[in-house]
């Protein structure tokens, strides 16, 4: 599981001009990137060009450039599991990296959906349909009753320090 000191977890960043958070240089492993909510930023929502075996758990990406960018500097074994990419101007995941597992993803409504060598098939609990938040263009991004992101969630496949991050067995988005 990821490292206990490297941890991005319950932030709000909004209205940049360039990314929300970018993982651009360095040797990054075991990072736990969870329960961020990431939107309306002038660059990508979520940036990966560099690390590996890092865990992005649980992120809500809405409005920005792009959702979720992985490049082909990203090693290998990157995890994302429980995210909701939504209305982004370009591409809500668009990956270029070998190895990245996409698992109980909710991506809709973006320009493009998917770009890249990404594998969301619904076999991997991935979902395509309306997360219905109480009313993101106000930045209330909780779930209404009729979202399909209630409880399609997981934590089956991901260690106990990554479940606990999470906070329960069959969890929302």
């Amino acid at each position: 599981g990821p490292g206990a000191s490297n941890r991005l977890k319950a932030n709000r960043i909004y209205s940049n001009n360039g990314a929300g958070v970018a993982l651009v240089s360095g040797s990054i492993h075991g990072l736990l990137v969870v329960r961020n909510l990431l939107y309306r930023n002038g660059g990508n929502g979520l940036t990966v060009a560099v690390g590996t075996t890092n865990y992005f758990l649980g992120n809500d990406l809405y409005a920005n450039a792009k959702g979720i960018v992985v490049g082909s500097g990203a090693g290998s074994s990157n995890l994302f599991y429980n995210n909701v990419v939504l209305s982004n101007v370009g591409a809500g995941i668009s990956n270029a990296a070998s190895g990245t597992t996409w698992r109980f993803n909710d991506v809709f409504g973006n320009s493009v959906n998917y770009a890249g060598t990404v594998a969301l098939a619904v076999s991997n609990n991935n979902s395509f349909g309306n997360p219905a938040f109480s009313n993101a263009a106000a930045g209330n991004f909780g779930l209404s009753a009729s979202s399909v992101a209630i409880d399609a969630g997981t934590t089956n496949g991901l260690t106990r320090f990554d479940a606990v991050a999470v906070q329960s067995t069959a969890r929302d988005m």
